[in-house]
């Protein structure tokens, strides 16, 4: 998973960061962490498994996940000037993603499963000047953690909230739905949008861009973050709100297909980065790469 902030770009689970120029050519390449050079530890049997910027390129929110195939633990923040590691939340939280709301660093909105699973699951406020947590919206994704990754964002305005809904339980698997809140309407919103579902494309992940006038979506199958999976990802842009729907074309293994996950939005939100790998060999944990889609219309 990477993160692009100008002319820098960050990964997990690996922590290496690229610098690139203007023709998003690689000119420099290394591994980020503590102040002597080292990648940043995590507990036995943890990996990253979240990573997120903020606007200004000069902090990371990471989440270092109780298990290699779901992100689900501990919630962190990074600040790269002095490479500092702070602890923001616990693993008793479960802790799936998390993100920093415009214009400030001093508030951020995450999502957790809680423990044991559902118990005061939701999406949460933390206010990082008085360390206070305010809970926006309860809510317990059907698939708790097997999910892989409990997807949203913030609308550019702070007061909206795209989420993934999950619909599968247990082993009844189901296309994702697209929920909407206002902070304070109490109402979720369930957009009219249908995403691909063919082998099981149980996950979403939502990007809102810079006006909130578009979502980058990426519809991906149960088995992205394990040892192999049995589909490619569908990634689109939907127009927000009239909800139209373009499918782009990011497959990096014609005539055969790749596996995707995590885009974002790059620079003017003409261009998209994200992870793309061989779907059977290729496709798995640690064995993605990173990917530039230019001058998206």
């Amino acid at each position: 998973m990477a993160v692009w902030n100008r002319d820098m770009i960050y990964t997990i689970p690996t922590m290496l960061f690229y610098r690139i120029d203007s023709n998003y050519k690689v000119i420099e390449k290394s591994g980020f962490g503590d102040q002597y050079g080292n990648y940043i530890p995590v507990m036995s049997g943890s990996r990253w498994n979240f990573i997120e910027i903020n606007e200004t390129g000069t902090k990371l929110l990471l989440v270092s996940s109780k298990y290699s195939d779901v992100s689900a633990g501990s919630l962190y923040e990074f600040d790269i000037p002095s490479k500092t590691l702070t602890l923001l939340k616990d693993s008793s939280h479960f802790i799936s993603s998390a993100k920093y709301f415009r214009g400030t660093d001093s508030r951020i909105i995450y999502y957790k499963y809680g423990w044991p699973i559902g118990n005061k699951a939701g999406y949460y406020i933390l206010d990082k000047s008085s360390g206070k947590d305010t809970l926006v919206l309860s809510h317990i994704a059907k698939n708790g953690p097997s999910e892989m990754l409990n997807c949203f964002d913030l609308h550019p305005n702070n007061q909206t909230l795209v989420f993934a809904i999950s619909q599968t339980e247990n082993y009844d698997l189901r296309a994702p739905k697209l929920g909407l809140y206002n902070f304070g309407s109490n109402k979720i919103d369930t957009l009219p949008v249908a995403f691909d579902f063919y082998a099981a494309k149980i996950g979403l992940w939502l990007r809102f861009n810079s006006t909130g006038s578009k979502i980058l979506y990426c519809s991906f199958p149960s088995g992205i973050y394990t040892d192999e999976t049995f589909d490619d990802s569908q990634v689109g842009i939907i127009e927000f709100p009239s909800l139209n729907r373009k499918v782009l074309n990011v497959n990096t293994n014609s005539p055969w297909t790749s596996v995707q996950l995590a885009p974002r939005w790059g620079a003017g939100d003409s261009t998209i980065i994200y992870d793309s790998g061989k779907l059977f060999n290729e496709g798995v944990v640690g064995k993605r790469h990173i990917y530039i889609l230019k001058n998206i219309k």
